[in-house]
This record gives C-alpha cells, structure tokens and sequence, in this order.
C-alpha cells in the first residue's frame, strides 16, 4: 500500500508539475595552493559527474558525494566545451557529518547575522545584504570573501553589496584578530546566497519514471548504510518522526508540489523498511509464515511474543537515537525555513524524468 499510495501522488505531480531546483553545479573561487587548484579546477568550471554519475546541480553533487564507497571520487568538469577528469578528496564536512568536496558553488554570500560592536555593524551592513565586491575584487563565494576580508586586516576598504535590489557602498575597517599576520575579520555571519529558484516542469515526471527514481536512491541510501565504514553514511544520519515532520513541513512552506515529492519519497523509503525481515515488521510476518512452511509447523507463541518483544525494544530505542540527532539538527532546519524561495512557472514538453528537486534526508 505503501506503494500504491506514493504511485498515486505521483500520478497527481505529473498533472500539476514539479518544481526543479535551478542550481547549475558551477564552480566558485578555488583557492590557489590547494589540491584541485594544481590539478587545472578554476572558477566558472561546470561539474559534468561525480564518481561515474550525472550531477546537473550541487544538490546531486552533494548527494552523490556523501552516498559514495570511497574518499576519493572522479570528477568530471567542463570548461568551454573541454571536459577534464580529476581524482577529487572529499572530507566529512562538521555540519552536515557527511563527505564533500573541497568545492563551493559561485553565488554571492549573504549576511544572516551582524555582531554588535562589530566592523560591519560600524560600516552599516545589515542581515541580507548580499556581497557584490570586497576592495574591488568581485565576490564569487563565502570561502573567497572569507580569504579577502583576512588578507585586509586594519585596512579601510570599500565593500559593495546588494540591497533591495540596489548596489550600496560601504567602507569598512577589519579588525585584526592576529597581529603577527594582521588577519582581518569584520564580524558577520555568512550564508549562502538565500533565493533559490525552482522551475515548475509540466507535465511532470512520468509516474512509474518517478517512482523508480525514488526508489534507487531509496535502495542507495541503504546500500550506503551497509558499507558505512567506506561511505561514511550511519545511524545518526537518518531520520526519525522528527526529523520527517521538520522536513515535511519545510517543503511546505516552499511549495505543495515539493511536499508531494516528498511523501512519494517517504513512502517508498517505508515500504522498503517494513519488507526488513524484522519482527515486528511487515518483512518480519513474512519472515516466520517462511519458516513456519519450511518446518511444517507453527513457531511457539513463546519465541514469537519474545521476539516480537525484543525488537520492538530495538526499534523504539533506535527512533530515539535518530531523534536525538533531528533534535540537534535544528539549527539547520531553520536555515532552510528562512530561505527566500522564487517558483517559475514554466511550460515544458521536455523529459523530466532524470530531474529532481533538493534531496531530502533519507528515512
């Protein structure tokens, strides 16, 4: 039923569309001296694939970075027409706690929050304002203003941002936070450039095209789970009922569409944990009718009840480890809520079949 239930919400998405996120994987600063800097990765570059699959937009790169057996990935590029194969390190990034690439997306920084008594707040930038330029140089990344504002300790230097969609100019002094090397920093907190742009697709995904996609990366998920030691993919990354609702109702405050999708993803990840040969679960039942054939007998109803006990014991006790981490992953959650979300309309007989919005955390 399970099934059943997300093939007919997938149905309804293909009449009313589907929402793509418009997030091309171009690549911002790369800083000189690091690893994908000597091996030819520049600015503009556009990821073609991550570790043999297609990557159209930072959110698969992401995906297919953090699901991968290994640290180490090929990674396809194009510039200009030419593409080029490079072997990429991915490292655990502390936030999220899954592998990503040393590589950022070209977008334009934006400040979420000014610290009191700060250089910034003395300049007069506000939360939203969106860096253009730092002492000339064009902003292409938080980690490339990061390194302009530290190279510029104690020195007044003219900052250029986007406000209301007006170009405003401020003068602003970092403080110097090492006098030996006179690293500057101007007291702000940085996200990354806060709209983000769907595009609604109809008619959208074939139904059975979409359902299978789903469940791929369903089957992905636990692939990744079961080779954690290569992937670096655990427990803790998952999803529990809190981490699904906080979700849930993130897609909902960004369009109905997007929370389709993600209950057609819901239950698929539903049905393939309840075939789990668990007591308890569906997969369970199954489990002992096999056995009970095999031996031409019923079980005890005293192995059944202990069994059927001690994993509902584990079940319930493994919710509450998720849950511990959706409670920790708070923060994250009401970044996503406050995000400035523009939806295009857009008719297209086009196949969208291999396009998806943003990935949801697996359940």
């Amino acid at each position: 039923m399970n099934v059943v239930f997300g093939f007919s919400i997938a149905t309804l998405i293909y009449f009313v569309g589907l929402p793509v996120a418009v997030n091309p994987s171009i690549i911002g600063h790369v800083e000189p001296g690091s690893e994908e800097y000597r091996k030819g990765i520049r600015e503009g570059d556009q990821i073609v694939t991550v570790d043999g699959k297609m990557a159209k937009s930072w959110q698969e790169v992401q995906e297919v970075t953090a699901l991968a057996r290994t640290n180490v990935l090929a990674v396809v590029t194009e510039r200009n027409g030419t593409r080029a194969t490079n072997y990429l390190s991915a490292k655990v990034n502390d936030v999220v706690g899954l592998k990503v690439l040393d590589l950022e997306p070209r977008d334009h920084p934006v400040v979420s929050l000014v610290e009191k008594g700060s250089p910034a707040e003395k300049a007069g930038l506000q939360e939203k304002d969106k860096f253009v330029s730092f002492g000339g140089i064009p902003v292409v990344g938080q980690q490339h203003l990061v390194e302009l504002i530290k190279k510029r300790g104690g020195e007044a230097t003219q900052v250029v941002v986007e406000r209301d969609r007006k170009l405003v100019t401020r003068t602003v002094t970092p403080r110097i936070i090492d006098p030996e090397k006179r690293t500057g920093r101007i007291g702000v907190r940085l996200d990354s450039d806060s709209t983000v742009v769907y595009r609604v697709m109809k008619p959208g995904p074939k139904p059975w095209e979409m359902v299978a996609d789903v469940w791929n990366r369903t089957i992905s998920v636990f692939n990744a789970l079961i080779h954690s030691r290569q992937t670096g993919v655990g427990p803790k990354d998952l999803s529990g009922p809190v981490g699904i609702l906080a979700m849930l109702a993130v897609w909902v405050n960004t369009d109905y569409r997007l929370a389709l999708y993600f209950l057609v993803l819901l239950n698929i990840n539903l049905a393939v944990l309840n075939l789990l040969p668990v007591p308890v679960l569906d997969g369970g039942h199954v489990l002992l009718a096999i056995i009970e054939k095999i031996r031409r007998r019923p079980l005890s109803p005293r192995i059944q009840e202990h069994a059927t006990t001690a994993f509902a014991v584990l079940l319930i006790s493994f919710m509450l480890y998720v849950t511990f981490f959706d409670i920790r992953r708070f923060p994250l959650f009401r970044l996503m809520f406050k995000r400035d979300v523009q939806i295009e309309e857009v008719e297209s007989p086009a196949d969208n079949s291999k396009v998806s919005p943003a990935p949801a955390p697996a359940k």
